[in-house]
């Protein structure tokens, strides 16, 4: 979303809520939500506008965009993971199609490592360490494995003996189609 479009909008809102806009102001609810795509933002001015009685502070206009929080999003990706363990398995590489899921799965063990433990493991501890692990690599810059998907034992096994590697099994995330903040591209 553009800077003047931004302000725009931010100023139909102070119009309406009766605030004095200043630039100061400007640049705090920029700082919150330059990362909310535009349509989410004008959803969120116009639910304001229509549910609100008083000028709407940043963390209100994220909620009503629809934007998915990083914690929300790392449950939907762990969800996902697990179908994914279920469905491909761990001789199989796969793509999850969401590069902060495949950075968490690394940190946590990886993909092999993660298909080797039982379900009660699985749900007790690694789900908490994947999700915090998820949280850590959506806030910070790309890391220059991310989108690298998740080697399977037979990649492994091929690759260390020279024999050809087929593609990885494709998995894409659906919940990545949701309004977001945009911190991560795609690889």
């Amino acid at each position: 979303m553009n800077r003047q479009r931004f302000a725009d909008l931010i100023g139909m809102l102070c119009s309406v809520f009766n605030v004095e806009s200043s630039n100061p102001m400007l640049d705090g609810y920029w700082l919150a939500l330059k990362d909310i795509p535009a349509e989410g933002l004008e959803r969120a001015v116009e639910r304001s506008i229509k549910e609100c009685r008083f000028m709407p502070k940043p963390a209100e206009l994220r909620d009503y965009s629809g934007a998915v929080s990083t914690t929300d999003r790392a449950l939907l990706a762990w969800a996902h993971v697990i179908d994914a363990l279920r469905l491909v398995g761990t001789y199989e590489s796969v793509d999850l199609g969401d590069p902060a899921a495949h950075e968490a799965v690394r940190a946590i063990g990886g993909w092999v490592w993660l298909g080797e433990q039982d379900t009660d493991q699985l749900e007790r501890y690694e789900s908490r360490r994947f999700i915090d692990a998820y949280r850590v690599v959506a806030r910070r810059n790309p890391h220059p494995t991310l989108g690298v998907p998740l080697v399977g034992k037979y990649e492994h096994s091929n690759s260390a003996s020279g024999y050809a590697v087929e593609p990885p099994v494709s998995r894409p995330a659906g919940y990545l189609d949701a309004p977001a903040p945009k911190q991560l591209e795609r690889a």
